[in-house]
C-alpha cells in the first residue's frame, strides 16, 4: 500500500511504478494530478487506485 493522499502532486514519476512492482493499492486522492504515467499499464498486480479530488483531464486507455 502507497498513501500519498493530500501531498500537492501534480505528477507522479514513472519510477514509482517500476521500483514498486508488487504495489497492490495506491491512493492518490486530493492532489493535483492531470494526468497518470503511461507505464501505469504495465503494473499487473495493482487492484486498487483511489483518483478522486484530482485534476485528471484523461486516462490511459489501458485501465
Amino acid at each position: 500500500m502507497l498513501y500519498l493522499e493530500n501531498n500537492c502532486l501534480n505528477e507522479l514519476p514513472e519510477q514509482v511504478f517500476s521500483c514498486l512492482k508488487y504495489l497492490r493499492w495506491l491512493d492518490v486522492r486530493n492532489n493535483w494530478l492531470k494526468s497518470l504515467p503511461v507505464t501505469i499499464k504495465y503494473h499487473a498486480h495493482l487492484e486498487t487506485l483511489l483518483l478522486q479530488r484530482n485534476r485528471i483531464e484523461k486516462l490511459p486507455l489501458e485501465l
